[in-house]
């Protein structure tokens, strides 16, 4: 079975969160306090892998309304969860089998969780089918068939045996058939078929952790009083994933057998958690057991105990696993956890949905990118995942369709002026909720655009916009003429010569295989930061746009002619300067912002984009038009030297 959509209600902050669907990976995107945990709790109660999870009315109903329950939910059983589901083919087969071929309806089934009472189930199933299935199965004959013809229900069908005095044999096997049916309800019998095939939910919080070290003693104690931690039951994950429990290890007489044992473990979960952990290649995991010493705090100063140290191969020292980093503890303790609960479920139809609570918030945000990889090669291909954060580097940036909002949402009323405490909500649409709430994906959104902005392997990077559609241009008129073009050479933004260093730095890593080129605006004051870029290894080559049209200091613009680049910005902003007025040693974007009237506002990206749409204009024949394409052609053929070093 699929969980295919959730509705929450009735549970601690979420009074109705609204129906939401589930896919193969679902993110749940929202502030602190919006209610995220309270909807992966209350969907981890539909069937909790942890038999203990179960909802209390007391604690989990809205406090606000609690007085008020009997009142509002007269049959005692609030819902918690509305659940739909779709029916895979081996569910189909098992009712098939049971009912015939025509028993569904539909294919998707509703559970319904509550507060006091079992789950419940809507089932669409086709009785008078079913009838039909069973009269044959049973091959009643025409007599037999108006026994119980009619019947719309199996239970009708019971009814109608038991009522007759018929001594038919087929009759009374038909009725020993509906009696194995519980309360002689087809509908219930469904629901027994299809209950144990309902994926449990394995929850796991960024505060579950596993424990560094275990008395046994201590742990055996707690046993007994129900009070083991969950840090502690983590612990012995790790030693059933080791093949070993902790009666072996209190029992074990060959030393060699039970350390090779842990020794097996700890090289197993060692090699799982570095394919995923790319933060430190150099760590190993180590386990052992001894006597408590007088000098530890109790109760690890006495008896037997477990411990986990983590060794820095490249340094030489180990220490205890509670001393390593949080991100590291918590990834490594959700990887051994997860390990068991697929030991558990490997030989059985069943299956289970992982719930993470704000898995890897103490990660560094490459390490959530490694976990995302996680989730996305290793659970999502066999496992839905839900999974709820605040942190842009756990979205999929691609899959935003899989993406649901959490918002707890209070509107004003519009007589009294109070507080409408509305509760958590859950939507998929982004529109309706705040800025803060969404923040997150715009930080996602952000960088995987300026991620996307190197596409190529060769990279020039230049001041903005207006740079890049004056070079495109330029360069498809080029080519058309068989000339010297851009080729495959890539434009990205990066700001100008103060920004090119920090967004090289910032965007794209070092060890990434990209020739990168800067061609920048020169002004005074460039020259040592020129100077710097030339002696840095970020760059292969810097170009300056003064190069190309023999002024000291110059812009994109000033490898247009000016009486060309005058026309241009008239037809493009309706702005008439005399070229004549216009200095030939300056720039020319400061002559023509000196000649134009301040109140008069004027963008340095609308003559560019015109020049786009209008460049039938570089392809007149005079001088304004040829060197200007000479001038950029001088650029691209010193690109295309660079390229040929490069190779």
């Amino acid at each position: 079975m699929k969980l295919k959509s959730i509705q929450v209600t009735n549970y601690r902050s979420v009074e109705d969160s609204g129906k939401f669907t589930i896919d193969d990976v679902t993110c749940l995107v929202g502030k602190n306090e919006s209610g995220k945990t309270a909807i992966l709790n209350a969907i981890e109660g539909i069937k909790p892998f942890n038999k203990e999870m179960k909802y209390n009315k007391t604690i989990d109903y809205p406090r606000r309304h609690l007085n008020d329950y009997e009142e509002r939910h007269p049959d005692s059983g609030a819902n918690v969860c509305v659940s739909e589901w779709e029916l895979s083919e081996q569910d189909r087969a098992i009712l098939v089998e049971e009912f015939g071929e025509n028993c569904l309806k539909g294919n998707t089934v509703t559970v319904f969780s509550h507060y006091l009472k079992n789950n419940s189930w809507n089932i669409s199933l086709d009785e008078k089918s079913i009838v039909k299935h069973l009269c044959d199965e049973h091959k009643l004959n025409a007599a037999e068939k108006a026994v119980v013809n009619n019947c719309d229900t199996v239970q009708m069908v019971y009814q109608k045996i038991s009522e007759s005095n018929s001594d038919s044999p087929k009759l009374a096997a038909m009725k020993k058939c509906i009696e194995e049916y519980r309360d002689q309800k087809a509908i219930l019998k469904a629901i027994d078929l299809l209950s144990d095939r309902v994926p449990s939910f394995v929850y796991f919080s960024h505060y579950s952790r596993m424990s560094g070290e275990v008395s046994i003693e201590q742990y055996r104690r707690d046993e007994n009083s129900g009070e083991i931690s969950e840090n502690d039951k983590v612990f012995m994950d790790f030693l059933n994933f080791a093949g070993t429990n902790i009666d072996e290890i209190k029992n074990s007489d060959n030393h060699e057998e039970f350390k090779s044992k842990l020794e097996a473990a700890s090289n197993r979960i060692t090699d799982q958690i570095f394919e995923y952990w790319t933060q430190n290649q150099n760590l190993e995991i180590e386990f052992d057991v001894g006597e408590g010493k007088q000098g530890d705090k109790p109760p690890f100063d006495s008896g037997t105990v477990m411990r986990a140290r983590v060794k820095n191969t490249l340094h030489r020292v180990s220490v205890p696993f509670s001393e390593r980093s949080a991100g590291f503890i918590w990834f490594f303790s959700f990887l051994v956890h997860f390990s068991q609960v697929k030991k558990h479920y490997s030989n059985q139809d069943t299956n289970v949905i992982v719930l993470l609570d704000e898995p890897g918030l103490t990660l560094h945000a490459k390490a959530q990118f490694d976990l995302l990889r996680y989730i996305q090669e290793k659970l999502a291909p066999k496992y839905q995942v839900i999974y709820s954060t605040h942190s842009p580097f756990m979205i999929i940036p691609d899959r935003l369709e899989s993406i649901r909002v959490v918002e707890d949402v209070v509107e004003k009323s519009t007589t009294s002026g109070r507080d409408n405490i509305l509760g958590t909500k859950v939507k998929s649409d982004f529109l309706e909720t705040s800025r803060d709430t969404i923040f997150p994906l715009q930080s996602a959104l952000g960088y995987e655009i300026s991620q996307t902005l190197f596409v190529g392997k060769k990279v020039i990077l230049v001041e903005g916009p207006s740079d890049i559609l004056y070079l495109k241009t330029l360069s498809n008129v080029l080519k058309e003429k068989g000339r010297r073009h851009l080729g495959e050479w890539v434009l990205c933004p990066a700001g100008g010569i103060d920004k090119i260093a920090p967004f090289i730095n910032l965007f794209l890593s070092r060890g990434e295989e990209r020739k990168i080129v800067a061609l920048t605006d020169y002004q005074a004051g460039h020259k040592n930061k020129v100077r710097q870029l030339r002696d840095s290894d970020l760059i292969v080559s810097i170009l300056l746009y003064s190069d190309f049209c023999n002024k000291e200091e110059a812009d994109v613009e000033d490898l247009f002619e000016k009486s060309l680049y005058v026309k241009i910005l008239k037809e493009s902003c309706d702005i008439e300067i005399n070229p004549e007025s216009i200095s030939d040693e300056k720039r020319l974007i400061r002559e023509v912002d000196n000649h134009i009237d301040n109140k008069r506002e004027f963008s340095h990206y609308d003559p560019s984009d015109w020049l786009m749409r209008h460049s039938n204009l570089l392809r007149e024949h005079n001088d304004d038009v040829n060197k200007t394409l000479d001038r950029f052609e001088d650029l691209f053929k010193k690109l295309g030297e660079i390229e040929k070093r490069l190779k």
